[in-house]
């Protein structure tokens, strides 16, 4: 016996475009509450976040309402930059942290799946005609990954920007609640440095 169609839930990001589409007015879209989103001061600016509710998932539409006040907040203070950091895949939350940018940093590590993950946004960013430059993180776990991840991005003509290595001080910085450049010297927050003077040139 056939069944009609049906919502799976779990797969439902909450973007709404099925209602939108759908040609006989099937589908309703209703506000539930999946989480919080705050502006907390750091040392280093406002910081805009979110905290989801137990068992729920992000969504398009939470990124877009936090890049939303990010960017409110950064016209009032004129501010230069506004740094919008993705989650992983390919999903709608990504699509909403990709739209509009300037440029996207994909950071990635030195394996199969890294590579392979990173490709995936490669070309979503291409799609959306999105610069994009690479960073491999903990780059001296697999050197000889990490070389081919270099010559990936020198066959699609990608600016590789740096490479992280594996170190204590990014554990023992996270640990205390600190993030690693503002944690003394150390090769990773060096490295990270050097980075951003390549993003921001």
């Amino acid at each position: 016996m056939k069944s009609g169609p049906r919502v799976e839930r779990f797969f439902c990001e909450g973007c709404g475009l099925c209602a939108r589409l759908c040609p006989y007015g099937a589908i309703r879209m209703e506000e539930t509450v999946s989480g919080e989103w705050f502006v907390s001061g750091t040392r280093r600016g406002s910081f805009v976040h979110a905290r989801l509710g137990v068992a729920q998932g992000n969504s398009g539409r939470l990124v877009a309402q936090i890049r939303r006040a990010a960017e409110r907040i950064a016209e009032e203070e004129k501010l230069e930059y506004v740094v919008i950091d993705g989650p992983p895949g390919i999903g709608c939350p990504v699509i909403a942290s990709l739209s509009g940018v300037d440029c996207a940093l994909v950071v990635t590590e030195p394996s199969l799946s890294g590579l392979h993950d990173a490709r995936r946004v490669i070309e979503t960013a291409a799609h959306f005609a999105i610069p994009v430059k690479l960073a491999v993180n903990k780059y001296d776990l697999n050197p000889e990954m990490s070389v081919e991840i270099e010559d990936f991005c020198r066959g699609k003509g990608i600016q590789f920007v740096g490479r992280i290595p594996f170190d204590p001080a990014v554990v023992e910085a996270l640990s205390a609640g600190r993030n690693v450049i503002d944690s003394g010297n150390s090769p990773a927050g060096d490295e990270i440095r050097k980075i951003w003077e390549l993003l921001i040139r």
